[in-house]
């Protein structure tokens, strides 16, 4: 028994090896009959080893492909039919070499409709496997998924949009993004009120109805400097107060009376002066200065 199982295995060996070689010489003599032909018809006869990766060589390709890297029915199936043309193509263009070997031994005839045909195949088998390449990438499992759900996302965008589109929706939407983009607003033009004052060195004592004072007269003055406040929700208030000549102290703007719509310029002291602490200690004007010249003052503790 175990003498019949090796001569077995010796049998199958041998068979492989035939196999193999009865494939692998046909293929050989088929891919150089189509290299003979392709190298008569064309100017540079190298690249006609190239279009063996269309007839022979791309048969034995698909069928790699087919048996280890195809994903899925339709790559399986495309690469199996593609191992096929490939091979029909290799057999047209053996028949096409010999017809034209014969040709030139006056063998037989070949005509100029056959030798033309011959070509439009030659030329059309590299265009159905690059055709097929292409194909097959779209086939791929992975892609097929992710391009099924960008369409589903582009169709729940689409519907969405219809949807806000109509008037009862755009009128939802300004009631709730209105205030929003109103407090933005306000934020931009508080912000963009107290860059100009800190450029121009504040607000002239006219614009709060207050007397100028000379220059021989010393005066105190509270710098504009940021509060804290211990009530706002938005944590920072922005107030500037002057002090008269009669040492009473009257408000020169407070940013958070804008805020609220109410005068915010000039007048006594509001609210917010009291709820606010200061961070920074008042200073004295040098005498010498005048309070509406636009030139910095000279400030000491």
């Amino acid at each position: 028994m175990k003498g019949l199982a090796t001569m077995s295995n010796k049998n199958k060996v041998i068979a492989a090896g035939g196999f193999y070689l009865l494939v692998g010489g046909l293929l050989f003599y088929a891919a150089s009959r189509t290299l003979h032909f392709v190298q008569n018809v064309m100017a540079n006869s190298t690249w006609g080893y190239l279009f063996l990766l269309a007839t022979g060589g791309g048969a034995l390709i698909w069928l790699f492909v087919y048996l280890s890297f195809a994903d899925g029915a339709k790559q399986r199936a495309l690469a199996f039919v593609m191992g096929l043309v490939d091979l029909i193509g290799e057999m047209a263009l053996v028949y096409a070499d010999t017809i034209f070997v014969g040709d030139q031994a006056g063998l037989v005839k070949m005509s100029e409709d056959e030798m033309e045909t011959f070509v439009i195949v030659s030329v059309a088998i590299v265009g159905v496997n690059i055709f097929a390449g292409y194909l097959f990438k779209l086939f791929d499992t992975t892609a097929e998924q992710e391009q099924q759900a960008r369409d589903l996302v582009d169709h729940v965008a689409a519907e969405t949009m219809k949807q806000l589109n109509t008037p009862n929706a755009k009128a939802q939407m300004v009631s709730e993004l209105a205030p929003i983009l109103a407090e933005s607003i306000k934020a931009k033009v508080s912000h963009e009120i107290m860059m100009r004052t800190a450029q121009s060195g504040g607000i002239p004592a006219q614009a709060v109805g207050l007397n100028i004072p000379s220059a021989a007269d010393k005066k105190e003055l509270a710098l504009g400097v940021p509060f804290l406040s211990e009530t706002s929700p938005t944590g920072a208030l922005w107030l500037r107060s002057i002090t008269a000549k009669d040492g009473t102290k009257r408000r020169a703007f407070c940013l958070a009376c804008l805020r609220e719509g109410k005068s915010w310029i000039g007048g006594d002291l509001c609210d917010h002066f009291e709820a606010v602490k200061v961070v920074a200690p008042a200073a004295e004007l040098d005498p010498a200065i005048d309070l509406n010249t636009s030139a910095a003052p000279d400030v000491g503790k």
